[in-house]
Order: C-alpha cells, then sequence, then structure tokens
C-alpha cells in the first residue's frame, strides 16, 4: 500500500518537485515544500480511510463466518495499530514542521550569509557527486575530434582603465612568446553600466544591491571605494562590491557578443592578472585540437576546480569550477548560455559552473593549467576588504 501512495504523489507532485528544485527564493521553497507535504499527506489519509472501511467489512464476514474470526480480528488489531501509530506521528510531524518552518523565517534574515548559503553549496556538490561524468567522457570519446582553424587564436586581455599597470605582467607575458592579442576595455562598476544592462541581466535581489550606489556620482563613487575599509555602513559596502562585480559580468558578456558578432569559432579569454605558461600557443592548439567537435569550454586555470575523468593527454573533463582569469569559449557556449545570463542574481563564473552541472556545458580542464595567477595582487572587486 505504501508503495503504491509514494509512486502516485510522486508522479502527482513531480511538477511541483521541479518547481522546488528551480526556486532560489528561500520562503517559497518552504510553501511549496509544504504543498507537497499536504498533497502526499491527503493521499495516505484517503487510503487508511480506505483501510478502515475494510476493517468494517472485516467485522461483518466475522459474522458470517466464526471459523475464520480469529484471523481476521488478528489482521483487524494490526491495521488498527498502524493507524494509531501513523496518525501520532502525522501530528508529530506537522507540529514538528511547522515550529521549524516558523524558526527558519525569524531567523533566515539575521544569520550570516556563509551559513544560509550552507544548504544551497552542499545540494549543488550532491548534484555533482551524482552526475555519470564517467559516462559523458566515455561518450565524447567516440565523437570526432575538433577541427582548429590554422589561423592565429583571437586573445582578449580584460582590463581596467582606471588600473592599467595591472596588465603589465600579462601583456609582456604575451609579448615575449609573440603572441598577438587586444587589451579589452572592462566595464567599470563605479562609472555605470551600458544602456539596458541592468534591465536585461540584473535580477532583482542585486537591482536592489546596486541601488545605493546608484545615486552617487562617479567621483563620489570612486571616492567611496576608495575608502571602503572606513565605511560602517554595510550595505554601501555590499552595493560597491556588487556594482564592482557586475561590471566583470558585463564585461564577460560583452566579449561574447563579439564572438558571435565577428563569425570567429573560439575566443581566448584571459584577466590582467595572470600570466601564460611558456609555449602557451602551441600547447593550447594542442589541447584544442584533443577536444570532441561539441566541446564548449576549456579552462585555462581556475580555482575550485572539480576534475573529472581523463579525456586526452593534458585534458580532464571539468565538474566544475570558478574564478574566470583564463578560459576558451566557443560561440555555441556562448549561444547555450544566453537564458542563464538574462535575470540574474549570480556572478559569472557561479553561472558557468551551474550549467556545466546541468549538462548544458561540456566543459574540460587543461592539465597542467597553461595560466597562472600572478600572486600578492589586490582584487579590483573588492573582496576580502577589512575595516581599519
Amino acid at each position: 500500500m505504501f508503495s503504491c501512495i509514494v509512486s502516485r504523489t510522486h508522479i502527482a507532485c513531480q511538477s511541483e518537485l521541479y518547481a522546488y528544485i528551480r526556486y532560489e527564493n528561500a520562503n517559497a521553497k518552504i510553501v511549496l515544500f509544504l504543498s507537497i507535504l499536504a498533497r502526499f499527506e491527503t493521499r495516505l489519509t484517503r487510503c487508511l480511510r480506505v483501510s478502515h472501511v475494510g476493517q468494517q467489512l472485516c467485522s461483518i464476514s466475522e459474522i458470517s463466518f466464526p471459523l475464520e474470526s480469529s484471523d481476521i480480528m488478528l489482521k483487524q488489531r494490526r491495521r488498527q495499530n498502524i493507524g494509531d501509530r501513523y496518525f501520532t506521528t502525522r501530528r508529530t510531524l506537522w507540529c514538528a514542521i511547522f515550529v521549524s518552518v516558523c524558526l527558519l523565517l525569524v531567523v533566515n534574515p539575521i544569520l550570516p550569509v556563509s551559513v544560509r548559503r550552507f544548504i544551497p553549496r552542499q545540494h549543488r556538490e550532491i548534484r555533482r557527486w551524482a552526475f555519470e561524468w564517467t559516462e559523458l567522457c566515455v561518450q565524447l570519446k567516440t565523437e570526432e575530434r575538433y577541427a582548429l582553424p590554422e589561423e592565429n587564436l583571437v586573445v582578449k586581455v580584460i582590463s581596467l582603465k582606471r588600473v592599467k599597470e595591472r596588465q603589465i605582467q600579462t601583456a609582456y607575458s604575451l609579448q615575449e612568446q609573440a603572441v598577438p592579442y587586444e587589451v579589452f576595455a572592462a566595464i567599470d562598476g563605479l562609472t555605470g553600466f551600458p544602456e539596458g544592462a541592468l534591465k536585461r541581466y540584473a535580477g532583482t535581489k542585486r537591482q536592489k544591491r546596486l541601488l545605493k550606489l546608484s545615486t552617487k556620482s562617479c567621483e563620489e563613487a570612486r571616492e567611496l571605494y576608495g575608502s571602503i575599509a572606513n565605511i560602517s555602513d554595510e550595505s554601501m559596502r555590499e552595493s560597491i562590491h556588487e556594482s564592482l562585480r557586475f561590471g566583470c559580468f558585463m564585461s564577460h558578456v560583452l566579449l561574447w557578443q563579439e564572438l558571435l558578432e565577428s563569425h570567429i569559432p573560439q575566443l581566448v579569454v584571459l584577466e590582467d592578472d595572470v600570466t601564460v605558461a611558456s609555449n602557451f600557443s602551441r600547447r593550447l592548439r594542442a589541447v584544442l585540437q584533443s577536444l570532441p567537435v561539441t566541446w564548449d569550454l576549456l579552462y585555462l586555470n581556475g580555482c575550485f576546480k572539480k576534475m573529472g575523468p581523463d579525456f586526452a593527454p593534458g585534458v580532464r573533463i571539468s565538474r566544475g569550477s570558478l574564478c574566470t582569469f583564463g578560459y576558451v569559449i566557443s560561440s555555441g557556449a556562448v549561444k547555450k548560455l544566453s537564458a542563464a545570463l538574462e535575470r540574474s542574481n549570480k556572478p559569472i563564473d557561479h553561472i558557468l559552473d551551474e550549467e556545466i552541472l546541468r549538462g548544458k556545458l561540456i566543459a574540460f580542464h587543461a592539465v597542467p593549467p597553461l595560466v597562472e595567477v600572478i600572486p600578492n595582487l589586490e582584487s579590483t572587486l573588492a573582496y576580502r576588504v577589512k575595516r581599519t
């Protein structure tokens, strides 16, 4: 009986469960979870009512067939005990859920950000662990290899105009190996964003965070950024950080749009805090030629890298990664990402990680890495700023 209940409830609540996974709002998730539990409880109660009717029929049959009365009474008592235990457990369960939800609604806003993000992060890691990466690797090995064009690879270095000195070491490492490159002027979150960018790409939470700094002029925003360590207003500090981070987000998005408009098959993207490995062009071409034709993303390095199975010499399947200081992206990947980029509250590297986890992007890691981060270089996104 119980297996039947579970299977029917699964079919009935399948759409709600999918919606539960997609929702980002914690309160909406709680409400939807309670509705799923309510449907399950309703179906279970209905089945127990049927069981109760069966008990009454058994008592009637007991009068008609006295020889079988002892067996019927034993079955009836067992069913009654199961029903009593269920109703007691149900009351306890709903009380516990009610108290937990109340506590969650009250405590959640005042919890540290790291605590509030713990459950979503663990959920993401469970999904990553459950994905069939080995099966994906076997499937990709049966495909044809990528035919890399003979022209020089297009390399773009993202750099802010107000900190041109940051690109010196990156430029030197490229020039030393005669690697042609172009500097792309990054979007500076302190001076504003392209027209329509907020409406199209910023989600509701992001727009709220950006609101406080948007009332300041460019000069005032730069002064605030220069003295961010002494700002006591936490919402202003968060607004500055979010503005810089959204500028980084838009810099990558605009580069990807250029990739589609220029009709080139792939683009090498470097941030201005890396140096390239020796024999960079030759090694990168060899790695790209070993990829399958359906590849989307190649990490030249990263942080919090999740390595998958070996695919080819110098290449491993990527199970996800953060940081975007060096990667190669295909034009096909940009088209796949168009929906995920709109109205988003996530940083650009988290979007890439999520799309890899969903199986929408086929990503790889270059092993060993082909770029290295310049040590002791201060972030331009106001990370880990301590008040003095």
